[in-house]
């Protein structure tokens, strides 16, 4: 019994350190923590009548810990369904990659239709229902996460 205990306390660990998520929330979950930010995630449901879709947004909420400006890098890797297929971004492409400062004790999130550059990093494309077979997210896993205080 022990044995099978610690069997499962390893493959718990190994879950955590992966930091991945397949089943999202419509309410902010804490995804990711590091001596000076959280990262939270969320599913928001982005139907626009005026653009004509049923689209899902996976938005990510970075949150500053500490009273000083923080630089925030980290890059994410996708899998996406498409039909049978799965299909896994790059964390190394540029579109991956997100880049944020965030002052003090402040958040940065994204949003359904994000105009401003921050908030387009962190809306990621989850699923579009008015669009038979089209792609779905599957997994999103932060793949390298950095920050630094800025001064």
């Amino acid at each position: 019994m022990r044995k099978y205990l610690l069997i499962f306390l390893a493959g718990l660990c190994l879950s955590t350190t992966a930091f991945s998520a397949r089943i999202f929330s419509e309410h902010w979950a804490l995804f990711f923590v590091t001596e000076h930010v959280k990262i939270y995630i969320k599913s928001a449901d982005c139907t626009s009548n005026s653009h004509g879709s049923e689209m899902q947004n996976l938005l990510v909420k970075v949150e500053n810990k500490t009273d000083k400006e923080v630089f925030v890098n980290f890059a994410y890797e996708n899998t996406y369904s498409e039909g049978t297929k799965s299909i896994k971004t790059n964390p190394n492409d540029d579109e991956n990659v997100v880049r944020v400062v965030v002052k003090p004790s402040a958040t940065l999130e994204g949003v359904c239709y994000p105009t401003e550059l921050n908030n387009q990093m962190l809306t990621i494309f989850l699923d579009n229902k008015a669009v038979k077979g089209m792609t779905k997210l599957e997994k999103f896993s932060i793949v390298s996460l950095k920050s630094q205080i800025i001064n």
